[in-house]
């Protein structure tokens, strides 16, 4: 994919959770971690928390609706994702990840 091995393995370990939330016939394998991998080197990402690009690949390639567990009966899928993506890369940001391009007052 052309992510550094510690970035990889960031993802391996974010699906490798997601995988055992809920009761599904499609499970994420090893192809969702190299897409999701390869789309965030191709378009400039980074596996990080607060990064959009991640963050809306991460929920591209699982799929909200792989989840069969619903609250209130809203697939909880998202709401693990973004979870998990904090759990392995940090950060405990509010909301959405930024969207490409914006700047912080840090920037």
């Amino acid at each position: 994919s052309g992510l550094a091995e510690e970035e990889a393995a960031k993802i391996v370990d974010i699906v490798r959770d997601f995988r055992g939330i809920g009761v599904s016939n499609f499970r994420p394998t090893v192809r969702a971690c190299i897409m999701i991998a390869h789309v965030v080197a191709v378009r400039g990402g980074k596996v990080r928390a607060d990064d959009s690009i991640f963050y809306q690949t991460c929920t591209d390639v699982l799929g909200w609706d792989t989840v069969k567990v619903k609250r209130d009966g809203v697939s909880i899928a998202r709401q693990e994702i973004k979870q998990l993506i904090e759990k392995h890369c940090g950060g405990n940001h509010k909301g959405e990840p930024r969207p490409p391009g914006t700047r912080t007052a840090k920037s």
